[in-house]
């Protein structure tokens, strides 16, 4: 994920045609809403098929669910632009480690899990902005800090 300019993150939704022109104003609506908040990645997770994935699962705290949804209120206008899996009821929070696994490697990749639940313990995190972000390649088109400042 690093070589391609992506940080770790939780995204909230994708959207299949180009950006909504109200979305950077939203998000600025949002941090000055919402302050930063502690999580905890609890597990390990993959996403099977063709284009898999390989992830970390956040515990889905209050603050959590609580952005998730403002998110969704406030960008309610322009949810059949969004992507089906980050819909409000399709939505799996996540950090993605690995992407575009192929369901030959999903194999290779599982195998690998014994390994990691012997040595796993949780990783403390916190989330302290909101990003918009245009990919592929990642391109950061604006980041607001998680104030609360409104709240």
């Amino acid at each position: 994920m690093l070589q391609n300019n992506m940080y770790p993150h939780i995204t909230l939704a994708i959207y299949q045609e180009e950006c909504p022109d109200q979305l950077p104003e939203l998000l600025l609506q949002i941090s000055n809403m919402i302050s930063s908040f502690k999580l905890v990645f609890s597990s390990v997770g993959v996403f099977p098929g063709d284009h898999g994935a390989l992830f970390l699962a956040p515990v889905r705290t209050k603050p959590l669910m609580q952005l998730r949804e403002t998110f969704h209120q406030l960008t309610a206008d322009f949810e059949e632009q969004c992507a089906f899996w980050y819909l409000p009821n399709n939505w799996v929070p996540h950090c993605t480690l690995a992407q575009f696994i192929s369901t030959a490697d999903s194999a290779r990749v599982l195998s690998s899990v014994p390994a990691l639940s012997t040595e796993w313990s949780p990783i403390p995190a916190t989330c302290t902005a909101i990003e918009l972000v245009e990919f592929y390649p990642a391109k950061q088109l604006a980041t607001y800090d998680l104030t609360g400042q409104k709240a």
